[in-house]
């Protein structure tokens, strides 16, 4: 689904406090999220009126971006300003509508750790929410300090998880190639050559061999 280029705001009117404001981009993006959907217990009619919604909201984005266009005149752009915001309007109604109570909460949980967890290891660890919760300052350095303590250790431990990862890819090929023949090894060889390290842990492959 396409990623939304146009930032535009979104308040849920439940009996959660309206202190969060959420911003569509990011909203759309993670129920689009078959894992959020199933957190969120969507039934298949939520699901199908999600991607109606949806729809048509990616409709009126590339729509409004038109009001971009440097040969469109001011009251076009004007026109295109203020559909956009009443096209928000309807659409943050109409997610208020058919979320459930319990559903809203959730996906504002959802919502905050996504956007607090953005260059940061965990919510705890972004300043912005230290402020949220009305740390008190000796309180908030202790914990931010602490914080990046963690967080080296954590990255300590990735790293050498990574090369043990490795190895243990590298002693996996060693051991099935010993089950060919010499012919085989030989052709084998010839295939493949020796093994480079790849940048792909991103695409959820591991690299193997040497760098």
């Amino acid at each position: 689904m396409l990623i939304i280029l146009l930032i535009v705001l979104i308040t849920f009117q439940d009996n959660v406090p309206a202190d969060r404001i959420l911003k569509n981009s990011v909203l759309n993006r993670l129920l689009s999220d078959a894992s959020v959907r199933s957190e969120l217990e969507f039934t298949d009619d939520q699901s199908n009126q999600l991607d109606e919604l949806q729809a048509e909201f990616e409709t009126k984005t590339r729509e409004f971006l038109k009001a971009f266009d440097p040969n469109v005149n001011a009251a076009e752009r004007q026109k295109l300003y203020k559909e956009n915001i009443e096209f928000t309007r309807t659409f943050n109604q109409a997610l208020d509508d058919f979320l459930l109570p319990h559903q809203k909460r959730r996906v504002r949980q959802i919502v905050n750790r996504y956007e607090w967890t953005q260059g940061s290891w965990t919510p705890l660890a972004n300043p912005a929410v230290i402020h949220h919760l009305d740390v008190e300052p000796s309180q908030a350095k202790k914990m931010l300090d602490r914080g990046a303590e963690l967080k080296s250790e954590i990255d300590k431990r990735a790293k050498e998880m990574v090369e043990e990862l490795r190895k243990m890819h590298l002693d996996a090929e060693k051991e099935l190639t010993n089950l060919l023949d010499d012919q085989q090894k030989q052709e084998y060889r010839e295939l493949t050559g020796d093994p480079i390290e790849l940048e792909e842990r991103e695409f959820g492959r591991f690299p193997s061999g040497k760098k």
